[in-house]
């Protein structure tokens, strides 16, 4: 049973994905040039859409790393500071650090490494291999696999791995939040264009937003106080296993 009061926040935001996910649909459906040069083009709405939800997930894990936690301070404050410059860091490649909207030219080596000559490492060409293809893409679909698939049943079912999960303050994923992604993706499917992954980073980068702001496992990295009303996790419990079934 699912004791667990959705936030209005997460509701919203659930909903902002999915407009901009319909709009997206029927744009590319009734006029796909304007889908692609206007809707997902380069810095244009889903762009900076995208790149907004990583700023807001790099100020949240900030703030969460700023926080003392329930679990060991220093794997706390090591796991969410990675999670803040991953999150940086996946903004300033979202929009190229900027590049554009500033009209930085880029130097020489991005000129001749770049396969769309922008300052930034996803589209690098290193020899034959594409680094977005290679690490954006292959890589990045096994870890999504992991994180949300294998993580949150781990986290579930196995009381020593989730004592470790808590004691590094790893975010597990809600049934619902992993429920949104997966929809997301399958959704992407219906999109008649080559810019739909554009639509794909939007939802996901939202959804991964809010689920390093509303974890299964908040008691555990944000300690008992976490969520207005919500019970302290029991002494010697995962903080989030006394409430394993919420989504």
């Amino acid at each position: 049973m699912d004791t667990d009061k959705r936030h209005p926040m997460e509701l919203a935001v659930y909903a902002f994905v999915a407009v901009g996910l319909l709009v997206g649909l029927a744009a590319a459906i009734v006029d796909v040039h304007w889908f692609e040069q206007v809707y997902a083009v380069e810095d244009g709405p889903i762009e900076w859409a995208t790149a907004i939800a990583l700023l807001v997930g790099a100020g949240v894990a900030a703030v969460t790393a700023r926080r003392p936690g329930a679990g060991k301070p220093g794997l706390h404050r090591l796991t969410w500071i990675g999670l803040t410059l991953l999150c940086f860091f996946a903004a300033g490649e979202e929009i190229s650090w900027g590049q554009r909207l500033l009209g930085i030219q880029s130097p020489e080596f991005f000129q001749s490494h770049n396969a769309q000559h922008e300052t930034n490492l996803h589209n690098l060409v290193v020899g034959s291999v594409k680094v977005n293809k290679l690490v954006f893409s292959q890589l990045f679909t096994v870890a999504a696999a992991l994180f949300l698939l294998v993580l949150p049943w781990a986290y579930r079912r196995r009381a020593a791995f989730a004592r470790l999960v808590d004691a590094w303050a790893v975010p597990v994923p809600r049934v619902r939040q992993v429920i949104a992604v997966v929809a997301t993706f399958a959704f992407i499917a219906l999109v008649p264009s080559r810019e739909r992954d554009e639509l794909l980073e939007f939802g996901a980068t939202w959804l991964f937003a809010m689920i390093l702001l509303f974890p299964l496992n908040a008691a555990a990295i944000r300690g008992p106080a976490a969520r207005p009303g919500e019970a302290a996790a029991p002494a010697g419990e995962p903080g989030a296993r006394a409430s394993a079934d919420r989504r």
